[in-house]
């Protein structure tokens, strides 16, 4: 088989650009339905992070048109996730919660809560193990190897952290159109066709400020 093929590349792009606009999309409608006094910070801990008198959220966008939500594809994400809670102090870890965010081509586990038994099996895969004379075998691995990790710490995890399916592209779009559209009072031509891309704009420029303060919106 030769290489990547130009075709592919394209979609390979196309899918990464329409993933980033669905991000900045989901933090635009969350800044919208954001109360007064409350912060929203584009691409800081997480995509973004939605500060409150109750704490932080912290939201992970992923947007995968063509991809199932499965354990190999929620792994990752997850780990990210707890490793930010892993790593905060026992009296930091009140009022913090996690999300992810997205949407996906079908959804093929329980969103529910994670219990402590189902997030350590979603932290393992199998690794492959190559002998001297060329044969494979496989080993059960798991992200969680390395780490102090008790059961405790892993529950208190699962308890704040919760799954998001949200709708495709074009209707997420239409929802923050016409969140807009409430929000200014105005007709839906003129939320499409002026508030809309002017907001748009604003959010993917603070996305781009290098300084974290820089990226964050006080309603």
């Amino acid at each position: 088989m030769g290489g990547i093929l130009e075709v592919d590349k394209k979609r390979e792009a196309t899918a990464s650009i329409r993933g980033y606009f669905y991000q900045l999309d989901a933090a635009l409608l969350e800044i919208l339905n954001a109360g007064l006094d409350e912060r929203v910070v584009i691409e800081g801990i997480e995509d973004f992070d939605h500060y409150s008198d109750e704490g932080v959220i912290y939201s992970q966008v992923k947007y995968y048109a063509e991809q199932s939500l499965t354990d190999s594809v929620l792994r990752d994400p997850l780990h990210k996730l707890f490793v930010h809670f892993h790593g905060l102090q026992e009296v930091q870890r009140t009022g913090r919660k996690y999300l992810l965010y997205g949407h996906f081509s079908e959804v093929k586990i329980d969103i529910g809560e994670l219990s402590v038994q189902r997030f350590k099996s979603i932290m393992e895969y199998r690794k492959e193990v190559k002998a001297a004379d060329g044969s494979k075998s496989y080993e059960k691995k798991s992200l969680l190897d390395g780490m102090a990790a008790p059961d405790e710490l892993i529950e208190a995890f699962c308890k704040s952290f919760s799954i998001k399916i949200s709708t495709e592209f074009s209707e997420h779009r239409n929802l923050v159109i016409e969140a807009i559209r409430k929000n200014q009072s105005v007709s839906g031509v003129e939320a499409e066709g002026f508030h809309y891309p002017m907001a748009f704009d604003f959010i993917a420029t603070l996305a781009a400020k290098k300084d974290h303060s820089d990226r964050k919106v006080t309603l």
